[in-house]
């Protein structure tokens, strides 16, 4: 599914209603109706509550006035609050408002000796159909007092497009904003709602068919898209009942020191949970004989070491010949740090001649702001080591991350997964894929070893594009860590735990014809 920013989404909606004559009245009945739709699956007892819908004066309020109507026409106690008055409301808005008077609705008005805040005492659930998506900036006035009262007022609400507040371009917040227990958005979902602190605010997310066009939906300009599994279910080919080993891909695994082997064989132990045929792991020499007895279905290799049980510079060549067997290699899993690894990992990746993945201490090496060469290289950061290979502050990173992570990919050159709540897989070429998959839970050591690991395989399956590779992985690893949530409990999901639930993943994104629980978005 398309993922676009509110002016796309205005766009689209623009296109739909003077190019191809879709009335905006229709489109507005059918957005009221999806969101009763979402509350009738949210609340099984919807017709006992006592509704208020809050209503701005755009097609925002014009779809909580469609929601005022149906609910009123099942038998449901409803009212209307105008947050600036009823004589700014014009078009299908007004159309929509006009009506409810046929229904016995009784529509307030804020206003002094009337404060919102009274009618909401009385009210057990609120609709939020205040501002759209377009709306920018800190809210004032009318808005923010609304906003407060509703904040204040501790109901359930029900957030209609966007919750009042939130930036639906950035996902930031700059002053008060409304807390969702769900949120209703039309047509396709926006990119700040993947972006911090969005989430938060929006509770659950429903996206609403709507009535668009499918091609308007689908334009191939819109880069960005929002992993569901029966979308990536295709890309995983099945297996032959004639296959062997060579068949799904020869890998190899360059990690681990003294104290930190445990990151090397977790992400060489993924990779066969995976699927790869093969898996080859060096090791500096000492640890040799630990990862070996740690990993009986690898193949382990000892390396030239310094005295503190990292890899030697005078390792490269050794590990530049066991890469040339591979069809895709690892760098980065517990290698330590200081001036021997940085040598160690800039010479690997200077004279790469194949798929190589770069994983924590690989990119700690890497020089801050250099582009790495032509190649393809894929790379699995979180915030901090994005933020240094890029030389910018942490900060800017998690406040921007679809765009940071964009632009690293076309500028450092290579397809990346930038970590984190709903993970951002960027392309050098401009394509963002975010995967609604994982748990805080899996904010645990060794976690990202796994997602290596699982890359690797993938990476190492003959004609998987590394875009692709990116996309599977990240969304697999996440609902790993899904499954291991459900079946062991938290609060910590051990990286272990994940690796073992790989297969399941697997098993379930087979079998995925539609989105599933674990895609966390619902489509209605």
């Amino acid at each position: 599914m398309k993922v676009v920013t509110p002016a796309q989404m205005a766009t689209i909606d623009r296109q739909a209603i003077e190019g191809r004559k879709l009335p905006g009245l229709l489109l507005m009945e059918h957005a009221g109706l999806k969101v009763l739709e979402a509350l009738k699956r949210e609340l099984p007892d919807w017709q006992s509550q006592r509704y208020l819908v809050v209503a701005g004066t755009g097609n925002n309020a014009g779809d909580g006035f469609v929601v005022a109507r149906n609910l009123a026409r099942a038998g449901a106690v409803v009212g209307v609050e105008l947050v600036r008055g009823d004589g700014n409301v014009h078009g299908d808005a007004r159309t929509n408002l006009d009506s409810l008077a046929a229904y016995g609705i009784e529509v307030f008005h804020a206003r002094p000796g009337h404060p919102l805040r009274s009618v909401l005492a009385d009210t057990t659930l609120v609709f939020d159909a205040m501002l759209g998506t377009g709306a920018r900036g800190e809210l004032s006035g009318d808005y923010r007092e609304a906003v407060e009262n509703i904040n204040q007022a501790k109901k359930r609400v029900v957030a209609i497009d966007v919750p009042t507040g939130l930036d639906a371009a950035t996902g930031q917040v700059q002053g008060p904003a409304v807390r969702a227990s769900f949120t209703v958005t039309m047509g396709l979902p926006k990119l700040g709602f993947f972006q911090q602190p969005a989430p938060e605010y929006l509770g659950r997310l429903y996206v609403a068919e709507i009535g668009f066009p499918p091609t308007l939906l689908a334009d191939r300009e819109l880069e960005r898209e929002l992993l569901f599994g029966c979308d990536l279910a295709g890309l995983y080919p099945a297996r032959k009942e004639d296959s062997h080993k060579g068949d799904y891909g020869r890998v190899l695994v360059i990690g681990g020191s003294r104290g930190m082997v445990g990151a090397a064989v977790l992400a060489a132990r993924s990779a066969v949970r995976a699927g790869a045929g093969l898996v080859k792991l060096v090791v500096p020499a000492s640890q040799q004989p630990v990862a070996a007895s740690m990993t009986p279905e690898v193949m382990t290799y000892a390396a030239q070491e310094t005295t503190h049980g990292t890899f030697s510079r005078d390792a490269v060549g050794a590990c530049r010949e066991l890469s040339q067997w591979a069809d895709v290699t690892l760098i980065g899993p517990g290698l330590g740090r200081g001036a021997q690894i940085d040598a160690f990992v800039r010479e690997l990746v200077a004279t790469a001649d194949g798929p190589m993945v770069l994983d924590a201490d690989a990119l700690h090496a890497l020089e801050p702001g250099r582009p790495l060469p032509v190649g393809d290289f894929l790379a699995t950061p979180h915030a901090g080591e994005l933020s240094r290979w890029l030389g910018v502050e942490s900060t800017t990173v998690r406040a921007r991350r679809a765009e940071i992570a964009v632009e690293a990919a076309r500028t450092l050159g290579a397809t990346l997964v930038l970590k984190g709540p709903y993970s951002q897989v960027a392309g050098p070429d401009g394509r963002l894929a975010i995967s609604p998959t994982g748990n805080p839970g899996m904010a645990s050591g060794g976690s990202g070893d796994v997602l290596a690991g699982i890359l690797l395989a993938l990476r190492g399956l003959p004609g998987m594009a590394s875009f692709d590779a990116m996309r599977l992985a990240v969304y697999l690893h996440g609902l790993a860590g899904d499954l291991a949530l459900e079946s062991v409990g938290g609060p910590s999901v051990p990286p272990t735990d994940i690796l073992g639930q790989i297969p399941r993943a697997f098993e379930i994104l087979r079998h995925a014809a539609a989105p599933i629980a674990y895609d966390k978005v619902r489509l209605i």
